[in-house]
């Protein structure tokens, strides 16, 4: 058994909220105008609801297997060879998910602060930044996490700067395009929160197991709230339809704050705390990449792993030719395919351990 310290709930709290709640800076607010409309702000919280009811069955199968991560768990209802398979199919989830995101997130520095900076040198930089993190482990993200976190939800407040451009009229209809298609693109939604398997990833760590739910629920609810305020407060500066053409939305809002001569251009600070949110938000997601992978190999520890991921990362983050092509591996194929590995195979897993009766006092 991989050991790498503890953390407490207030500290998962805090990193579900991370992982969660960083998409706003770059795709999120387009693509649920694309889908809602004026009501794009709605589906979110629709998608929260999914969210956490797909919380429930981690936990629940978590709780179970008190001393297994996901992959352990895996192996030890369905076996060596399927519950390998299974668990690398959570694995390959948060690999594709830290390759798309570096390439999204070194593509918004590069479009806001550094236009004739290759995309590769960027991505280099940021790279190394998550591979340091993973090293340092657990706990030190944990601490990261605490420290950036009120200077994220700093910035997230200081976007109602913009006010004096709002126009709540581009809310109207509040429903957009019906409660029926809300409720449809809601389910799409759930997605957005998928990143919080890695709770179960993470298990064995966590000190208090117990209030591993009650961590997952206000890293849903935060994110759910903020995500949701800060698209709302998108459609009404930029309207629906603006907004649906807008690669990188908070950038283009935070641009509009101008309170006189007193504060103006404030997007570099923005960048500045979105690098290292961008940065945290990947070493988390790369970690419990590495982990994952030892845990399937049984290893001892996870570190020998992390230059070979390292490679393998910058390599599947430029697959996709342009920035363009990376927002359809992101929303057309991981939004779209992740629900089956962030909650169908945890609920899966959690019916098969009720029924065959399974707890964790079973060896692999």
């Amino acid at each position: 058994m991989i050991r790498d310290g503890h953390i407490d709930m207030r500290q998962a709290a805090v990193m579900a909220q991370i992982l969660i709640a960083a998409k706003i800076f770059i795709t999120l607010p387009r693509v649920m105008a694309q889908r809602s409309g004026t009501a794009g702000w709605i589906i979110i919280l629709i998608g929260g609801v999914v969210g956490w009811i797909g919380l429930f069955f981690i936990t629940r199968l978590s709780l179970r297997f008190p001393k297994y991560s996901l992959v352990g768990t895996s192996e030890v209802l369905l076996g060596p060879i399927w519950g390998r398979l299974v668990g690398l199919v959570f694995v390959g989830y948060f690999l594709y998910l830290t390759s798309i995101l570096l390439r999204e997130f070194t593509e918004t520095f590069k479009t806001a602060i550094l236009p004739e900076t290759p995309p590769s040198v960027l991505a280099l930089v940021m790279l190394s930044i998550l591979m340091y993190g993973a090293y340092c482990g657990i706990e030190a993200l944990a601490r990261a996490s605490e420290l950036l976190f009120p200077f994220i939800a700093a910035s997230f407040f200081g976007a109602l700067l913009v006010w004096p451009n709002v126009h709540i009229g581009f809310l109207r209809p509040f429903l957009g395009p019906g409660m029926l298609v809300l409720l449809k693109n809601g389910l799409f939604a759930g997605s957005i929160y998928g990143e919080i398997l890695f709770l179960a990833m993470i298990f064995p760590f966590l000190r208090e197991k117990g209030d591993a739910f009650r961590a997952g629920t206000i890293g849903i609810g935060v994110s759910a709230v903020i995500l949701a305020s800060l698209t709302a407060l998108a459609i009404t500066v930029f309207s629906a339809r603006g907004l649906s053409e807008l690669p990188f939305p908070l950038l283009d809002m935070v641009r509009l704050i101008n309170l006189g001569r007193f504060l103006q251009r404030i997007e570099a600070l923005y960048v500045f705390i979105w690098f290292f949110t961008g940065a945290l938000k990947l070493s988390i997601a790369f970690y419990v990449t590495v982990l994952g992978t030892a845990q399937l190999l049984k290893l001892e520890d996870f570190k020998p792993l992390i230059w070979s991921y390292g490679v393998l990362v910058f390599s599947l983050s430029f697959i996709p030719r342009n920035l363009i092509e990376s927002f359809v591996f992101d929303v057309d194929i991981l939004r779209k395919y992740s629900p089956i590995a962030t909650f169908l195979l945890p609920a899966g897993l959690w019916l098969l351990a009720v029924i065959l009766g399974k707890r964790g006092d079973d060896r692999v």
